[in-house]
């Protein structure tokens, strides 16, 4: 792949999408991109956890490692249904946005949203949804 276009993403990894009464918030944010401005130093992780009151950790993944992150993601997310923005159908209270040139896909919801204790995800889409974030977390260093 040598466009660059077709190279760039965004990813973000959210821990804390289910809501109840109140609405969702946030326990841990990471967001990785390999953006066409800042492409030739490699991609930007932010991680951003309540602990540490949301203030963002900066790190840089290289070219290789985030196209590498990009291409395993991408062929995991592709297989699963998204999420229809009110169930958190995998279970997990974690949420994943991606979006490259090729696919755009997500389960978070807006406002956050509630459990469906079955529903439309399989055991293998959930399989395949827990890998995909523990891929992310371990890119982030977490």
């Amino acid at each position: 792949m040598s466009n660059k276009a077709q190279r760039i993403f965004y990813l973000r990894l959210q821990h804390g999408i289910s809501r109840g009464i109140a609405p969702s918030f946030p326990r841990v944010v990471i967001e990785i991109s390999l953006a066409e401005d800042t492409f030739d130093n490699g991609a930007n992780v932010f991680v951003s956890r309540q602990e540490d009151n949301m203030e963002k950790r900066q790190q840089t993944l290289s070219v290789d490692k985030a196209e590498a992150l990009r291409d395993e993601i991408k062929a995991l997310l592709s297989k699963l249904p998204p999420a229809d923005g009110e169930w958190d159908i995998y279970q997990l209270d974690k949420g994943i946005f991606f979006g490259s040139e090729e696919l755009q896909w997500s389960n978070m919801p807006q406002q956050g949203c509630n459990v469906r204790e079955t529903g439309q995800a399989s055991d293998t889409d959930k399989s395949h949804f827990a890998k995909a974030v523990e891929i992310i977390e371990k890119a982030a260093n977490l």
